[in-house]
């Protein structure tokens, strides 16, 4: 059988390239690109609803990734600030920052800087 490469992570962003580019601000840019993405549980888990959209920052190269899988804790973040309508989060700075350590690091919406 013959095999080739795959892509490790595709045009998602991840908190290692986040933390790697110094990325602390983010951009919803289009209200048609937010969707909810259901994820299969793992282990008996509930499967889990997740926003993802496309997004960009500053600085941002044609090849790096644009599209962003929030946690439950960015999403509730937005929702508190601006509301639950996604259409008014486009275009708005959503300062990011990272939580956890190693495999478990992820990006969070930092509320304390949210305007």
């Amino acid at each position: 059988m013959k095999v080739d490469k795959v892509s490790e992570g595709g045009n998602y962003l991840k908190a290692k390239f986040v933390e790697d580019h110094r990325i602390t601000e983010l951009q919803i840019t289009d209200a048609r690109t937010i969707e909810i993405v259901t994820f299969k549980g793992k282990d008996g888990k509930p499967d889990q609803d997740k926003i993802q959209c496309e997004i960009n920052f500053k600085d941002q190269g044609k090849e790096d990734p644009s599209v962003w899988t929030m946690n439950n804790k960015s999403r509730n973040a937005l929702i508190e600030a601006w509301g639950g309508d996604t259409d008014k989060w486009v275009n708005k700075k959503i300062p990011i920052t990272l939580g956890g350590s190693g495999e478990m690091r992820h990006i969070l919406v930092d509320g304390m800087r949210i305007e």
